[in-house]
């Protein structure tokens, strides 16, 4: 951004994680930004955008002037109108690239997030001590300081966050529990959030 400080810098990935339908894409040429587009079946090399922006200050001076624009009324618009307006009249816009992108909209989004996590490996620690009967499929997190019974089964897709416990003989799998959290002995749990007031999902 240092070298191009007069460009608005876009952010977004050809790979999405979200079950939610995407429909705000751009269109580039190499990484500037030629069209903003908003479909349900973009083109192939459309790439998702993340709300996410950096902008130099002609982007800013830009903006500052907007609200003198009557028949623009971009207080009930989000930033996204401002960005696909800026490059429609000429505005100058460069794409960083991620490698994926998962817009988070409801609690379900958040497992997704933690399976993929889990599966690049890098999040992936058993940082507690665990009796030698529990049952690990990996991957699997488990925090410092999480109290885990005898004979429960944990994985794949666990995160088991400081604080938690586990009942004996629980079953868990492609579930998060957040801190102090309690998971019931011999109850099984797929697909939740579990939080100390019970499950989200």
């Amino acid at each position: 951004m240092s070298r191009t400080p007069d460009v608005l810098l876009f952010s977004g990935a050809t790979n999405t994680l979200s079950q939610a339908p995407q429909h705000v894409f751009a269109v580039t040429e190499g990484d500037v930004v030629k069209e903003i587009v908003t479909a349900s079946t973009p083109e192939r090399r459309a790439i998702t955008l993340i709300d996410f922006f950096v902008c130099g200050s002609p982007v800013v001076e830009y903006i500052m002037k907007l609200p003198e624009q009557a028949s623009y009324q971009e207080s009930n618009r989000q930033f996204m109108d401002i960005a696909k307006r800026y490059i429609d009249n000429g505005g100058v816009g460069v794409m960083t690239r991620a490698n994926w992108v998962l817009q988070v909209e409801a609690d379900r989004d958040l497992l997704t997030l933690n399976k993929h996590l889990l599966d690049e490996g890098q999040d992936a620690h058993i940082l507690s001590e665990l009796p030698y009967t529990v049952k690990i499929i990996p991957p699997v997190r488990i925090d410092p300081q999480v109290n885990v019974g005898q004979g429960a089964k944990i994985g794949p897709h666990v995160y088991l966050e400081r604080g938690a416990s586990v009942g004996h003989e629980v079953v868990i799998k492609d579930c998060i529990v957040l801190t102090k959290a309690n998971v019931p002995s011999q109850k099984t749990l797929t697909s939740t959030i579990l939080t100390t007031r019970g499950p989200l999902t």
